[in-house]
C-alpha cells in the first residue's frame, strides 16, 4: 500500500472514530444528565426552559423522553410537580414527596378510579365514572387540576396515566 493510501486510510478511520465518539446522546441521556447535575431533581419550569433550547433535540423529543422515563418508573414527579430521577448510578432510591390525598375527597375518588382501571384511563371514562359516584363536573375539574399540578398524571395512549401512589407508580 502506498504512503498516500495509508495516510488516507488513517484519516478515514480517525474521522469515523470521531463521528462515533461525537454521536449525540439520546433525549433520555440528556434528561438524566440534567437531573444528575441538579441533585436528582429539576423544577418543571427549568425542564421546560432547557427543553426549548437543547441542541439536537426538539421539545417534543424531550417530552417523549420524560413521559417514557415516567412510564418506566425511572422518573417521578413530586408533590410540587418537580421531576425527580429515582434510578441510575447517582439517583437510585431518591425519595419522592407525594401529595397527601384525604379519604372521601374528590381527589381520592379520582385516584381510586384510576387504580381500579389499571392506572390508565380515557378522560371520558374518568368523567363518567366520577359522575356516577356523585361528583359534579366542577369537582372533577378542580380535583383533576389539583392532582395535575402535583405531577400526578402523564399522557398515555389511552388518555391519562396516574403515576403516584402505591398502586400506580
Amino acid at each position: 500500500m502506498s504512503r498516500n493510501a495509508k495516510v488516507l486510510t488513517t484519516l478515514v478511520v480517525l474521522v469515523f472514530a470521531g463521528a462515533i465518539a461525537a454521536a449525540p446522546d439520546t433525549a433520555e441521556d440528556v434528561l438524566v444528565g440534567w437531573l444528575e447535575d441538579n441533585d436528582c431533581s429539576l423544577t418543571f419550569d427549568d425542564y421546560i426552559d432547557r427543553s426549548l433550547s437543547v441542541e439536537g433535540f426538539a421539545p417534543i423529543d424531550m417530552k417523549n423522553a420524560m413521559d417514557s422515563m415516567i412510564e418506566e418508573g425511572g422518573l417521578r414527579r413530586d408533590v410540587d410537580g418537580n421531576l425527580v430521577l429515582v434510578s441510575g448510578n447517582l439517583c437510585e432510591g431518591t425519595a419522592v414527596a407525594e401529595p397527601e390525598i384525604l379519604t372521601g375527597t374528590p381527589e381520592q375518588i379520582l385516584v381510586t378510579i384510576f387504580e381500579e382501571n389499571g392506572c390508565d384511563i380515557s378522560p371520558r371514562t374518568l368523567i363518567e365514572t366520577a359522575m356516577a359516584q356523585g361528583l359534579t363536573r366542577a369537582d372533577i375539574d378542580e380535583a383533576g387540576e389539583g392532582l395535575d399540578d402535583q405531577g400526578a398524571f402523564v399522557n398515555s395512549e389511552v388518555g391519562l396515566q396516574l403515576v403516584i401512589g402505591p398502586v400506580c407508580r
